[in-house]
């Protein structure tokens, strides 16, 4: 009995083993084609084309910065504190127009700035900011309700599509930033 207790035993080990190695290359194949998919797409995450002039997505890196060169886009609208795309845009015929915008305190002042740059910038353009959800989305709005006469209704509900990410949990004055923005006054400083 003790000698079938011992196989036992050591064919429940190799069992063990058979299957921990299969785990380990079941969880290495995942990592693999998860670390395969990251920034190797040729645009960036978030990535969605607004209107015939106007795309929006997070943070490009550099190859998909040059991918955008290669498909037109002529000028990037980044919403970001403190990285610029400057060195990322260096050879390639995009500009940039860095307008800082922070998602927890959108001010008139700010967006009448930005949309003034929308209007006046080569296009195509593109808008980013980190992930392209909050700041990004916000822009979008204002894009929509000053540019294309879109209801707050439709911005709002735009902007809560799940695909674009916005973090209403964390930034709830973007919403209500929309639902009491004169939109009329918006866009006569814009078009002034």
């Amino acid at each position: 009995m003790y000698r079938t207790q011992q196989l036992m035993a050591h064919y429940y080990f190799k069992l063990c083993k058979i299957a921990n190695l299969f785990l380990l290359c079941c969880l290495a194949f995942i990592i693999s084609s998860c670390q395969s998919n990251i920034n190797s797409s040729p645009f960036p995450n978030n990535f969605y084309q607004v209107s015939n002039d106007i795309y929006r997505s997070e943070q490009p890196n550099l190859k998909q910065i040059v991918q955008l060169d290669k498909v037109g886009i002529k000028t990037i609208i980044n919403l970001r504190l403190w990285h610029s795309d400057r060195d990322k845009i260096a050879n390639t015929g995009i500009s940039e127009v860095w307008i800082n915008l922070r998602a927890g305190n959108i001010t008139d002042k700010k967006i009448i700035q930005i949309l003034k740059a929308i209007k006046n910038s080569p296009k195509p353009i593109l808008i980013h900011c980190w992930h392209g959800s909050d700041r990004t989305g916000v822009v979008i709005a204002m894009y929509r309700l000053v540019f294309q006469n879109w209801s707050k209704r439709q911005v709002i509900d735009e902007l809560m599509q799940p695909e674009f990410g916005h973090h209403y949990n964390i930034y709830p004055n973007i919403q209500n930033y929309i639902k009491n923005v004169d939109v009329e006054q918006i866009r006569h400083a814009v078009f002034e």
